[in-house]
């Protein structure tokens, strides 16, 4: 097997362990009828913590009628809320229900139960070149 195979096989092998994780922090939530994207836009929610539509679609780097799209289906999956400022009635502010912040504690849960099993599965040194390369990967070679 050349090494373009190995790495190839390798990848797919922590996407595998880590949507298990993920999968496993998911059940009793709406969380298995979502793409990846959309738990990218309630992390960035919740982190965001109430955010205006021009906010989130900053942060997401979206146009605001993609980020209304977007928030029209979560609002329909009683995945997050808005409720309007009392300050300028124009503009709403993006709420998590309590289903969204059980999404969003998941989605963070199987990424740190990731992190527990790499950290099980190694020694401390190959912990350490983990790191060191998995940061040259993410950083494009620099």
């Amino acid at each position: 097997m050349d090494k373009g195979n190995k790495i190839l096989k390798v990848t797919e092998g922590l996407a595998t362990i880590l949507m298990k994780f993920k999968q496993n922090e998911f059940k009793g939530t709406k969380g298995g009828d979502l793409s990846l994207k959309f738990f990218e836009y309630i992390n960035v929610i919740d982190k965001l913590k109430n955010p205006t539509y021009t906010e989130l679609a900053e942060a997401l780097d979206l146009s605001k009628p993609a980020v209304t799209a977007i928030i029209n289906k979560l609002i329909s999956q009683d995945i997050v809320y808005k409720s309007r400022s009392v300050k300028d009635r124009r503009v709403y502010f993006i709420h998590l229900t309590k289903e969204g912040e059980k999404i969003s504690y998941a989605y963070q849960q199987g990424y740190l139960n990731f992190v527990d099993h790499v950290m099980d599965s190694l020694s401390e040194d190959e912990v350490d070149s983990f790191i060191e390369l998995s940061e040259k990967i993410i950083s494009g070679g620099k």
